[in-house]
């Protein structure tokens, strides 16, 4: 051993880590969150596959698009203020339906951004802005392979 190495203190810290590991370990996990199912007046269409972000200076959840339980491509939008769920009637550029479409909320512009999806074409590179109840398309150059 070098002189100067403080093995008692580094036996005395491995000691203590080997005392208290099977208690961190075996230690249950506590659910900070608890799912409870809210009955609210007016609902989306049931949907899969849809975008959803939240809308941090409205206070709302945002949902997009999706697919229903007959397979129909969607382009709607609603928001969730907490309590219920409201349909946006939008304006501006044409999104076609589809599904698998992300969307975040952008604070900083404060806008919602949307980038491809599905579509029944097949798969979609386009990208919108919903800023308020419009949507604008964008033209993004595609990068090389």
């Amino acid at each position: 051993m070098k002189q100067g190495t403080p093995m008692p203190i580094i036996r005395a810290a491995v000691l203590l880590l080997l005392a208290v590991l099977p208690a961190v370990i075996a230690a249950p996990v506590q659910a900070q969150y608890t799912w409870s199912e809210v009955n609210t007046a007016t609902d989306p269409t049931a949907r899969l596959g849809h975008g959803m972000t939240f809308n941090s200076t409205t206070g709302q959840a945002v949902i997009f698009g999706g697919e229903d339980e007959n397979t129909t491509l969607l382009s709607s939008v609603h928001t969730y203020n907490g309590t219920d769920w409201t349909t946006v009637t939008t304006s501006g550029a044409t999104v076609q339906p589809r599904r698998y479409a992300p969307i975040v909320y952008d604070a900083a512009r404060d806008n919602i951004l949307l980038f491809g999806g599905q579509r029944l074409a097949g798969a979609a590179a386009q990208t919108f802005t919903l800023s308020g109840t419009t949507w604008t398309s964008h033209a993004v150059t595609q990068p090389s392979a």
